[in-house]
């Protein structure tokens, strides 16, 4: 049942973009897709269908990737196509195997997501930092935007913005919560990502 489910996830999450979309047309939206589901060029052609159906830009969406060390052959095409129909793809949740470093090289891929088990010991564990950092610089040299996961304090997102990271995720920026609270969210905006960025 997960193709099932993931397109009804899918569906509900771009019908809510569509709505923000009216006040904020360059908003973007990351939805997770498994490589099993990846597999299946029916399931690809599902998901560009509702994209279209819905009018959304594809460049406004981004499909997040996960277990990337089982990405083969049709899982690849199925990257190929997604990327030339304009969409971004990340890959999740990156650590530093040679499995994943191995899939980033041979897969479309246009953005990099950091694995909060790095980014939250960044600040207090060498081998963390030292992957962080590694991470950062391997995105820089493949042209890769940057992402970090798990991001909660002020001081962890001044030391990521200093290494070049483009963007984060985590509990300094919200919680999860309803789509009725995202907009106004955003309307306060996130004075606590200003500070850091002055730190």
């Amino acid at each position: 049942l997960m193709p099932a489910l993931t397109l009804a996830i899918v569906q509900q999450s771009l019908v809510q973009l569509r709505e923000w979309h009216r006040a904020m047309p360059a908003l973007g939206l990351s939805l997770n897709l498994s490589a099993d589901d990846l597999a299946s060029a029916a399931f690809v052609d599902q998901l560009i269908a509702l994209v279209q159906a819905l009018q959304i830009a594809p460049s406004t969406v981004v499909w997040e990737v996960t277990e990337t060390s089982l990405i083969d052959e049709r899982s690849l095409l199925s990257l190929a196509r997604l990327n030339l129909k304009g969409f971004g793809l990340a890959m999740d949740d990156y650590g530093i195997g040679y499995s994943t470093m191995q899939s980033l090289a041979r897969s479309p891929f246009t953005e990099l997501k950091i694995d909060q088990s790095f980014t939250r010991g960044a600040l207090t564990d060498g081998f963390a930092r030292a992957s962080v950092e590694m991470s950062v610089r391997l995105a820089k040299e493949m042209g890769l935007k940057i992402v970090a996961e798990g991001v909660e304090t002020e001081e962890m997102w001044a030391f990521l913005a200093d290494l070049g990271i483009d963007e984060a995720q985590g509990y300094l920026m919200a919680k999860p919560m309803p789509p009725s609270e995202f907009a106004a969210l955003l309307a306060r905006g996130l004075p606590q990502l200003q500070q850091a960025r002055r730190a």
